[in-house]
C-alpha cells in the first residue's frame, strides 16, 4: 500500500485538461500527495529521460496511448499504465491489458481507481526492492566466491556425483596444482577403490534425506594426483552453489581445534542466564528455514506481562534470570520435539514451532498461558505469579527474512497489549492489513483530543543567503495510549473528515504562541511556520482570533508564517486569496508548501499574492536518493526566482545536494541533515556558515 506521506509521481495522458485536474483533485482528497505532469506523444520521451515516474494514468480513447506505452517499453522503464474507459464490459479490460496496461478502470469508479493505484505502486515498490536485493545478492555471491577461493579449509561442492567446484586448498590437499583439474570430476574417482561402493551409498542416502539430516562427518580415503592415498575427515552439509542444490564437503582441521571451535560457536549462541538459545541463534535458524524451498512453521513471541514494572522489582535484578529460567521450564513441555525455544529479550521468549496447523498452534499457546497463569514461581525467597501475552506469525514461502517475520509477531503482540478488554484472549495471530484500511480510527482521534494527547516538534529552517532570521517549522504529533508517536499521515486526513481540523489548527497555534513567547525572551529573532488546513483557510474568524492570541502573548505578527499546501490553495482559490490578504493585514506571512505538484505551478504564482514558496520535498529526494538530475528542480526554482519569490527546500538529507541548491539560488533549506524535529528550539543558528 502506498504510504500516504510519500509523493506519488504521476503522468497523465488525457485530451481534457479539466479531467486531469479533476483526477488530481480526487487523489488529493483521498489523502495522496501527487506530483503530476500532463504528457503526450511529443513530451513523453523527455519526461521519462528527465526523472523517474511511478504511474501513467491514461484515457483509453486518447490518441497517443499506444505511442506512450510503446515509449515506456522502449526505454525499459517501470511505469505501470492504468487506463480509464467510459465503455463497459470485461472485454474492455482484456483489450486494455493486451495494449500493455496493468488494469482498466471505469471513468466514474474513483474508489476502484484508488485501490488499483495503491496496488500498482506497491507492486512497483516491491519490484524495485527485488532489483536491489538481486544486486546485493550478486555482490554477496561474489564475496562468497572470493572467500571460498582464499579459505584455508578445503571446500568442495558436489552435485549428482560430480565436483561442481573445489577451492585451491582442497586441490592442494590432493596434491593437484590447479583446482580446475578436479572440477567436473566424478567424486568416486577421487576415492580409493575399496571405499567407492561405501561412499556412493553414503552420498545417495545423504542426498535422499535432504535437509532432515544435520551436518554429517565422514572419513574419506582419497587418491591424490601422485596416486598416493590420504585420509581426510570431512563434514557434509546440504547447501547451494550458483543457485543449484548440492552437497557441501569441507575438510576438518585438527580434531582438538575443531572441538574447540564448535564449543565456542555453541557458547556464542547460548543465553547464559537461562541456558536457552539466544536471539542471534533464532534469527540465523529462522533465516535458514526461510531459505529452504517450502518453509512451513510458526513464530511465537511470548512476552511476560509487567515483568519490569512488578516482577523484577519484587525479586531483584539478580534473581530475575531465575524467574525466566523457571518460566522456560513451564513453556518447554508444551512444545514439540522439533520446536526451538529461545530467550529473545529481557522479558520475552520466542518459539520456532513446527505445529502442522494454525489450530494446533492456537492450542499450544493456550496451554502455555494456562500453565504460566496456574503456576507460582519462587525466587530470592519471594513468590510471583506470571501472566503472558503471545503474538504469532506464519513462516511460509512468502516470508522474506527473519526480521520481517519477527516484526509481524511483535505487531501481533502489540495489538494484544493495545486491547483494552481485560477478558480478551492474550493471543493474537498476525494478519496483514487490508488495502485501504485505516491505521487510526475516528474514535482514536476524538479520545486523543479529549485527553490532550498531542505534542509539538520544531525543526529549524536555515538560510543559505546569510539571513539573520531564525525559522522553525512547527510539526504536530499525536500520541497513542502508550505515549508512542503517530505520524500526521495517519490522522490528519481523518481529523478533517470528522470536522476536527480547525480545532487542531487552533490548538497548534495557541501552544506554539506560548512556546514562542518563552523562546523570544532568549532568541528575539525566532519565527515560527505553522501549517493550517483547508478548513481553517475558509474560517473567517481565525485571523481575528490569531490577532488576539498574538496580543495576549505580546508577540509581533511578523514572527508568524502560516503554511498552506498548493493543493489546498488551488482547490480553495478565492478563500486562499482572502486568507492571504487577512494574514498580510495583521503583518504576518503566508507560505505556499508542496509547490510544484500541480499541473501548472505558474498559475499558483500568478493567482496568489505571497512571496514565500516551499518546494515539494520529492524534488530534493529524487536528487539525493534516486540520483536524478537536478534540472527539474532548477527549472522550478528559476520560475520562482524570476517572479521575485523566496524559495524553501525541505527534506535535505545529506550534503550531496547543497552545491546544486546554492548554485540554483535557494534561500532556505530544511531537513534531517541539519537537524531532525525536536521538542525544543535549540538549534545553533550561529553555525550556519
Amino acid at each position: 500500500m502506498m504510504i500516504s506521506d510519500q509523493t506519488l509521481r504521476l503522468l497523465i495522458l488525457n485530451d481534457s485538461e479539466s479531467e486531469a485536474e479533476r483526477l488530481i483533485s480526487m487523489l488529493h482528497n483521498a489523502g495522496k500527495n501527487v506530483r503530476a505532469q500532463l504528457v503526450n506523444a511529443e513530451t513523453m520521451e523527455a519526461q521519462l529521460q528527465e526523472q523517474n515516474w511511478e504511474l501513467l494514468i491514461a484515457e483509453d480513447s486518447a490518441a497517443d496511448v499506444d505511442h506512450c506505452i510503446q515509449t515506456i517499453r522502449r526505454h525499459n522503464k517501470d511505469v505501470p499504465v492504468i487506463l480509464q474507459s467510459d465503455r463497459e464490459g470485461s472485454h474492455i479490460t482484456v483489450e486494455g491489458m493486451k495494449r500493455g496496461a496493468c488494469d482498466v478502470v471505469q471513468l466514474d469508479q474513483d474508489q476502484h481507481l484508488l485501490l488499483v493505484i495503491d496496488r500498482e505502486v506497491e507492486n512497483r515498490r516491491q519490484r524495485q526492492q527485488r532489483i536491489q536485493a538481486d544486486k546485493k545478492r550478486r555482490e554477496a555471491e561474489q564475496r562468497a566466491h572470493e572467500l571460498l577461493d582464499s579459505s584455508r579449509d578445503g571446500i568442495a561442492f558436489i552435485q549428482d556425483g560430480l565436483c561442481l567446484y573445489v577451492n585451491k586448498s582442497f586441490a592442494e590437499l590432493l596434491k593437484y596444482q590447479d583446482a580446475e583439474e578436479v572440477e567436473c570430476t566424478p567424486v568416486i574417482d577421487l576415492v580409493e577403490e575399496s571405499q567407492q561402493s561405501e561412499v556412493k551409498s553414503f552420498l545417495q542416502e545423504f542426498t535422499l534425506q535432504g535437509n532432515e539430516l544435520d551436518q554429517q562427518q565422514y572419513k574419506l580415503r582419497c587418491v591424490c594426483a601422485d596416486d598416493s592415498v590420504q585420509e581426510l575427515l570431512v563434514s557434509l552439509n546440504h547447501g547451494r552453489f550458483e543457485e543449484e542444490p548440492c552437497i557441501e564437503l569441507r575438510t576438518q582441521s585438527n580434531a582438538q581445534d575443531q572441538d574447540m571451535v564448535e564449543e565456542m560457536q555453541k557458547m556464542k549462541h547460548l543465553d547464559h542466564g537461562t541456558g536457552l538459545y539466544n536471539r542471534q541463534y533464532m534469527s540465523q535458524h529462522l533465516n535458514q528455514l526461510i531459505n529452504t524451498e517450502a518453509p512451513q512453521a510458526f513464530v511465537m513471541l511470548i512476552e511476560i506481562d509487567n515483568f519490569f514494572e512488578q516482577i523484577q522489582p519484587k525479586v531483584g535484578l539478580s534473581a530475575s534470570d531465575d524467574v525466566l529460567k523457571q518460566i522456560a521450564e513451564l513453556i518447554q513441555p508444551n512444545l514439540g520435539e522439533k520446536d526451538v525455544l529461545t530467550r529473545f529479550a529481557d522479558d520475552a521468549f520466542m518459539v520456532l514451532s513446527h505445529h502442522p496447523t494454525m489450530d494446533a498452534v492456537q492450542k499450544c499457546c493456550e496451554s502455555i498461558l494456562q500453565r504460566c497463569g496456574d503456576s507460582i514461581i519462587e525466587a530470592n525467597h519471594k513468590t510471583v505469579q506470571v501472566n503472558a501475552s503471545i503474538g504469532v506469525a506464519v513462516v511460509n514461502e512468502n516470508s522474506s527474512d527473519s526480521d520481517t517475520v519477527i516484526d509481524q509477531a511483535a505487531e501481533a503482540i502489540n495489538s494484544v497489549r493495545n486491547d483494552s478488554d481485560d477478558d480478551a484472549p492474550r493471543i493474537k495471530i498476525y494478519e496483514p492489513k487490508r488495502v485501504g484500511s485505516e491505521k487510526t480510527s475516528a474514535d482514536d482521534i476524538q479520545k486523543a483530543i479529549s485527553q490532550g494527547r498531542f505534542r509539538l516538534l520544531f525543526q529549524p529552517v536555515i538560510s543559505l543567503r546569510g539571513s539573520g532570521e531564525e525559522f522553525y517549522e512547527v510539526l504536530l504529533r499525536m500520541l497513542d495510549e502508550h505515549g508512542e508517536e503517530i505520524s500526521p499521515a495517519h490522522f490528519l486526513d481523518l481529523a478533517k473528515s470528522i470536522g476536527s481540523a480547525t480545532k487542531l489548527d487552533r490548538w497548534v497555534i495557541l501552544e506554539s504562541m506560548k512556546t514562542l513567547a518563552k523562546q523570544r525572551s532568549q532568541s528575539p529573532k525566532t519565527k515560527l511556520m505553522m501549517t493550517i488546513s483547508a478548513e481553517s483557510i475558509q474560517d473567517r474568524t481565525l485571523i481575528p482570533w490569531v490577532s488576539r492570541v498574538l496580543q495576549a502573548a505580546k508577540i509581533g505578527a511578523n514572527s508568524v508564517a502560516f503554511q498552506i499546501s498548493e493543493k489546498d490553495a488551488n482547490q480553495n482559490l478565492k478563500d486562499t486569496q482572502s486568507f492571504i490578504t487577512e494574514v498580510q493585514g495583521i503583518k504576518a506571512s503566508c507560505i505556499i508548501t508542496n509547490f510544484g505538484c500541480s499541473l501548472n505551478p505558474s498559475n499558483t504564482i500568478k493567482h496568489l499574492n505571497t512571496d514565500l514558496y516551499k518546494v515539494d520535498g520529492s524534488f530534493a529526494l529524487d536528487i539525493q536518493n534516486n540520483n536524478q538530475s537536478p534540472d527539474a528542480l532548477i527549472t522550478l526554482l528559476g520560475e520562482l526566482h524570476d517572479a521575485g519569490k523566496t524559495s524553501f527546500i525541505p527534506q535535505v538529507e545529506n550534503a550531496s545536494i547543497l552545491s546544486s541548491l546554492w548554485q540554483a539560488g535557494v534561500h532556505y533549506i530544511q531537513g534531517h541533515y541539519l537537524q531532525a524535529p525536536a521538542p525544543a528550539m535549540e538549534y545553533d543558528f550561529t553555525m550556519d556558515g
